[in-house]
């Protein structure tokens, strides 16, 4: 049975199978579609490594054009 795309939120846990089969089943997005600043929505899936972004106050990620882009943006500096 295929995931119901519409039951996955930053709450939502789902296998790491099920992640790489809900990916692999969207259509690829135009640059143009994904201009602007996105709000980041973490997935649990019981990777080690769950968590990590959303603790360091991630935000999300912004581009700006298909040669500026800005993958990872958090709420507060937290360099320097």
């Amino acid at each position: 049975m295929p995931l119901d795309k519409t039951k996955v939120s930053d709450t939502a846990a789902i296998t790491p199978d099920e992640a790489i089969a809900l990916f692999d089943s969207l259509a690829p997005a135009r640059a143009s579609q994904v201009i602007g600043k996105w709000r980041r929505a973490g997935i649990a899936t019981g990777h080690k490594m769950d968590g990590m972004l959303e603790s360091s106050y991630w935000y999300g990620k912004e581009f700006r054009g298909p040669e500026e882009v800005f993958p990872l943006i958090h709420e507060i500096p937290i360099w320097g």
